[in-house]
């Protein structure tokens, strides 16, 4: 994946992440955007899985990642994550581009994700991007504390909206 581009104006590179070696960076961002970050193992399972886990890189340095799996004819986004001082920019819906641009070649016909439905911005980035909502996974994912740090009884879980682009 020799000098490979988002399509953004900054130039932001691709890198392919093939050693759990070259995982510290991603490990130390998904900390910083998440509240509930993958663990160190997950990243590791990912790679050993054969996963495609991608780093986006500006002059500067890590501006975000991405982790795919492809099945069959496939493509399940299992984490996006951009660095909070680049979200807004761009970098995700270059990723996405680029992820789309890719699956001709790959003979793929449709990306799916899960994304929180709280993460009003992330749904947006994917409607905007031609996602449509196709169903809802209840208490999908583990629910934000409230302001004292407390998780109420009630809101242990947080549902994930289901969303799938499929190839024109």
């Amino acid at each position: 994946m020799a000098n490979l581009y988002l399509p953004h104006p900054e130039r932001i590179r691709v890198r392919q992440i093939r050693d759990a070696g070259e995982l510290e960076p991603l490990l130390a961002l998904e900390q910083q955007a998440h509240p509930f970050p993958w663990s160190d193992q997950v990243f590791i399972d990912c790679l050993n899985s054969g996963y495609d886990l991608l780093s986006y890189h500006s002059r500067e340095g890590l501006v975000g990642y991405s982790v795919w799996m492809p099945v069959v004819d496939e493509l399940h986004l299992l984490n996006l994550c951009i660095a909070p001082n680049w979200q807004g920019q761009g970098v995700g819906r270059s990723a996405l581009e680029l992820a789309k641009q890719g699956m001709p070649a790959r003979r793929l016909r449709s990306i799916l994700l899960e994304v929180r439905a709280s993460n009003l911005p992330a749904l947006n980035l994917y409607a905007r991007a031609g996602f449509i909502e196709i169903g809802r996974r209840r208490g999908y994912y583990p629910a934000s504390a409230n302001s004292t740090g407390e998780t109420p009884a009630s809101a242990q879980r947080e549902d994930a909206i289901v969303m799938r682009y499929t190839a024109p």
